[in-house]
């Protein structure tokens, strides 16, 4: 039996080009994947080092991978210039470096940057981009610039004053269990700001922002229960919130503590320490 040759199959200059081009795209996809797993272990050691209080090692690692486009790089490396820990303090390097790590979304960054846009660091101050920094950043969910948002609305810095609006962003922090956002959220309820008053809602605000320490919500608590409708009157409710406020320095729960020592209100009567509380007050 003869064999049959077939004919040879020449690859066309396209077929080529497309082969090179193919192969060239698979080794650059290589390429950028290493070098992501490599930033991000640089990254990771940058990390470890400014937690172990070694600002000028952490600020080598991150002042590399910046360099190289890594947004949370780039945003750590602004904090290091605002700080001035492991390098000079140089707010304009670190606008630089929060503008670069915000354009790529960073959220931490994007709020940083509507903070030096808000107090007018470096740049001149201007609200309406502090206001569209915080809103990019507060839309991501970073709790920080959602509280910040809502200082914006309530007190009308940029834009008109808008309760409602502030009232949004302090409770979408406030549910991440930002303080500060839990106490102004508990006040709106108390003060009727953009709601209806709520004794409740406003209660329950205080007492998770108290319950973290908060020395205003604290405070604000003892007076709720103290000079409350007869429904919600509590005068032991009342000493017990007064008396954190007042182990915190609060001079007016400490005035309070006094009296109700004094008279023996919500607590057994004690002429000593109504005198110890009065003291404390005035000092």
């Amino acid at each position: 039996m003869h064999s049959i040759k077939l004919p040879k199959v020449r690859a066309s200059p396209v077929n080529k080009l497309f082969h090179l081009l193919l192969v060239t795209i698979l080794a650059c996809i290589a390429f950028n994947s290493y070098a992501a797993k490599n930033y991000e272990k640089k990254y990771e050691s940058a990390v470890a080092a400014y937690n172990n209080k070694e600002y000028y090692n952490a600020r080598r690692q991150f002042k590399y991978i910046a360099k190289k486009g890594h947004a949370r790089g780039q945003y750590w490396l602004g904090m290091l210039y605002t700080t001035g820990k492991g390098v000079r303090r140089n707010p304009r390097k670190a606008f630089r470096w929060f503008q670069s790590a915000a354009r790529q979304d960073n959220d931490k960054a994007q709020a940083s940057l509507a903070l030096m846009y808000q107090q007018g660091q470096v740049i001149k101050r201007d609200y309406a981009l502090a206001h569209q920094w915080y809103l990019k950043s507060a839309e991501q969910g970073y709790v920080e610039a959602q509280h910040q948002l809502g200082l914006m609305y309530y007190h009308g810095l940029g834009r008109a004053k808008d309760y409602t609006i502030a009232r949004n962003w302090f409770r979408a922090a406030a549910e991440q269990g930002n303080v500060h956002a839990q106490y102004i959220l508990g006040l709106m309820y108390q003060e009727g700001l953009g709601t209806r008053p709520n004794f409740e809602e406003s209660v329950k605000w205080y007492v998770l922002s108290g319950g973290q320490g908060n020395v205003r919500s604290q405070f604000r608590l003892g007076e709720l229960y103290f000079h409350g409708r007869a429904k919600h009157r509590d005068y032991t409710k009342a000493f017990k919130w007064y008396r954190m406020a007042a182990e915190k320095g609060h001079k007016e729960a400490q005035s309070y503590l006094s009296v109700m020592y004094n008279s023996g209100v919500g607590v057994a009567k004690s002429q000593t320490k109504a005198e110890y509380w009065k003291q404390k007050s005035e000092k």
